[in-house]
């Protein structure tokens, strides 16, 4: 599957952080009172972000397991991770989900309480969801998904191909992440669906990064992907796309830029639990 570096992940945690549904988290966080023991199961969980903004809010007898494929962000996650969880409640799982995922979830469910996953699910296809919603909903779970990217975007001040370097970006979001082709910006609205078809009790918020002029470094990397993306789907010239990321890295530079990304966070549970 697709990966992200760990440096960009630890440049977006703070927009991360701000960005998340405050009810929704509290939602997630409500299913496990009572427990003095929640295990937590993170999918996709690069460098630990979810465990750092649910931890403080759990008990300290909490463990987590997080599952990831690369190596390197799962041992980074170790260590960010270590002032929050003793090392004997956190349990590292290299696995790689676009492979054979009924074995991987039937480890990773093993005794869980709770399922979460970041920034995940506009990365996988159609058949994915639906095979994992399946599986989910088979071992009765409460899921919370953060950070779903939904396809809204607007910038400030405005330039006149705003509009069609975000539909080149919403076409490559839909490419091949490493699941078969993408659910991109439809992610939310597909497993909400699916989740209320089923007959969960579902809701969901939307959890937007609100990127200011005190932000260029975040923005500046954010434009800069924008236009790699664009530039692979075609959609535009050369010319016109190095055109608008001229203006917008210099509407960053001169600290006049805001840039809003939608997002969506929303927590299920399972009809065999309400």
């Amino acid at each position: 599957m697709s990966g992200f570096s760990a440096d960009w992940l630890s440049l977006r945690e703070p927009a991360d952080t701000c960005a998340r549904a405050g009810e929704i988290r509290d939602a997630a966080i409500s299913v496990l009172s009572g427990k003095m023991h929640p295990v937590i199961v993170d999918l996709a969980s690069g460098t630990g972000s979810t465990l750092r903004a649910l931890s403080p809010h759990l008990p300290k007898g909490q463990s987590w397991r997080l599952i990831d494929h690369d190596p390197a962000l799962l041992k980074r996650a170790e260590a960010l991770c270590a002032d929050l969880i003793d090392a004997d409640h956190l349990e590292c799982l290299e696995a790689d989900l676009a492979g054979n995922m009924d074995n991987v979830l039937d480890r990773a469910f093993e005794g869980a309480d709770l399922v979460t996953t970041s920034a995940f699910l506009d990365l996988v296809s159609k058949p994915w969801a639906e095979a994992f919603l399946a599986k989910l909903l088979e071992c009765g779970l409460p899921f919370y998904a953060a950070l779903t990217y939904d396809g809204r975007t607007s910038c400030t001040p405005v330039h006149p191909l705003d509009q069609q370097v975000v539909d080149a970006v919403n076409l490559h979001q839909t490419s091949d992440k490493g699941f078969g082709p993408a659910l991109g910006p439809h992610a939310a609205e597909f497993v909400l669906g699916a989740l209320r078809g089923a007959g969960c009790q579902v809701m969901d918020a939307p959890s937007d990064w609100t990127c200011r002029e005190e932000d260029p470094i975040f923005q500046s990397e954010l434009v800069d992907g924008w236009a790699n993306a664009a530039r692979e789907t075609k959609a535009l010239s050369p010319a016109d796309l190095d055109r608008w990321h001229s203006f917008r890295s210099q509407a960053i530079t001169a600290k006049k830029s805001q840039i809003l990304v939608g997002h969506v966070d929303l927590f299920a549970i399972p009809a065999r639990m309400t």
